[in-house]
């Protein structure tokens, strides 16, 4: 069978070519030239050869100048060269495989030697070829597997560095929480104070308005002259009349600002639950409602809440994880508002979960964007404006209770989430974040 091996025979006697061409091309594609020149245009213009058998001694370009042309061009030099000469030499020999021939075949030439030889370097040459072609495919399989451990070592690291972050973030969450909770519990010594003072101020002051009532009779049956009396003088100068309705106004804002007051550190309390990483049955309304009102100052002015509340039943859950979820939403939905808008905050229930979700008015996300929110450190705010670590700690706290958040979103529309909590405690070990 007739191999498709590519066999260039250069020499310059037609004898020593027809002989060559006769025996080779039995077995092989064939190709005669008449010079080393003739043979580097040849390879130049169609491409290597599998093999090149040069004659030594030719006229214009003899074979060993051919031969080191040959080896010294990139795309050719691996094409095995065997000279054909008369020469016996060790010098010559030497010169030839010096330039880089792998071989010689003597004149006159013996058909089993050529054959031999010819069919011998040209396994040789696949044997290379392939060697080199596995080896190519080795190094990029090593490649291929470096960057695939480079990127599975960055992940690794990655990984770590999220892990680290979300314990330090939930360390100092869990440090905001008992200051707040220290700071709410002073507070409330003085607010438990200043309240019975107001009540107390309250009580005295009807009793100086009722004396002062009382009073004016009195000195309105003394002999009328046309001069005023000391008392009349002292109400002109203290506009009594003002005074009654004011000292009553300021004493009743005195007293609901004091309510304010009381009912923010209750909620701040309640939001930071110190001490309380247990399990508890929690109303989700109740959560919202002092949540929220520990961001009003992020709202006022510019957003509009609304609450469309469903009272659904009593959900088990670590509650200052799951207020933690809530501000974050709020903290988002708020952030997403450039001017005016608003947010609407609703709950809800069926057979096997609760729910709650915030919805805003704001800029909204793209599909591209909704695909990565919850990945650890990405933010769409300017540098220095978000960690990235909000939406991620929420995601692993929901996970935690056996819940999911579920996210609608488009460009220019707003967007909701939607948090959902099993009605049954989840068999799933909840770590604090």
């Amino acid at each position: 069978m007739k191999s498709d091996s590519h066999i260039l025979v250069v020499d310059d006697e037609p004898p020593n070519l027809l002989i060559l061409e006769d025996l080779l091309g039995e077995c092989y594609v064939v190709h005669t030239l008449n010079n080393g020149k003739e043979a580097l245009d040849y390879l130049t213009a169609s491409g290597p050869a599998d093999l090149v058998l040069l004659d030594v001694m030719m006229p214009e370009m003899d074979g060993f100048e051919a031969c080191r042309r040959i080896k010294a061009t990139p795309y050719l030099r691996d094409i095995p060269v065997l000279f054909l000469t008369s020469l016996a030499g060790e010098a010559d020999e030497a010169q030839g495989l010096s330039l880089g021939a792998e071989d010689f075949i003597h004149k006159p030439f013996s058909r089993a030697i050529v054959l031999a030889r010819v069919r011998s370097h040209l396994e040789l040459a696949l044997a290379r070829r392939r060697l080199r072609d596995r080896n190519a495919e080795l190094e990029e399989l090593v490649e291929e597997r470096t960057r695939d451990l480079l990127h599975e070592k960055h992940l690794v690291i990655s990984g770590q560095e999220s892990a680290r972050n979300q314990l330090l973030h939930s360390e100092k969450l869990a440090a905001i929480g008992q200051l707040a909770a220290g700071v709410a519990h002073e507070i409330n010594n003085p607010i438990a104070f200043v309240t019975s003072n107001l009540n107390t101020l309250a009580h005295y002051v009807d009793k100086l308005v009722t004396l002062a009532d009382t009073w004016e009779p009195v000195d309105l049956t003394r002999e009328a002259t046309n001069k005023p009396t000391d008392l009349q003088l002292a109400r002109v100068e203290a506009d009594l009349e003002f005074l009654k309705e004011d000292m009553g106004e300021l004493l009743r804002e005195s007293m609901d600002g004091l309510k304010r007051v009381r009912r923010i550190v209750q909620d701040l309390l309640e939001f930071s639950h110190v001490g309380e990483a247990e399990w508890q049955e929690v109303d989700f309304d109740a959560c919202l409602d002092s949540t929220l009102n520990l961001v009003r100052n992020e709202l006022k002015y510019r957003v509009t809440v609304e609450q469309e509340y469903g009272s659904p039943p009593l959900v088990p859950c670590i509650p200052a994880q799951i207020n933690q979820v809530i501000l974050n939403l709020l903290m988002n939905a708020a952030q997403s508002i450039e001017d005016k808008g608003r947010i609407t905050i609703r709950s809800g229930s069926d057979d096997r979960e609760a729910w709650f979700e915030v919805q805003d008015s704001g800029h909204g996300m793209s599909e591209g964007t909704q695909r990565q929110i919850f990945e650890p450190f990405f933010t769409t705010k300017p540098v220095g404006k978000g960690t990235g670590l909000g939406l991620s700690l929420s995601y692993g706290i929901v996970s935690g209770h056996g819940g999911r958040i579920e996210v609608q979103s488009a460009e220019n529309r707003g967007s909701t989430f939607r948090v959902c909590l099993p009605l049954v405690r989840a068999a799933i070990n909840t770590q604090s974040t």
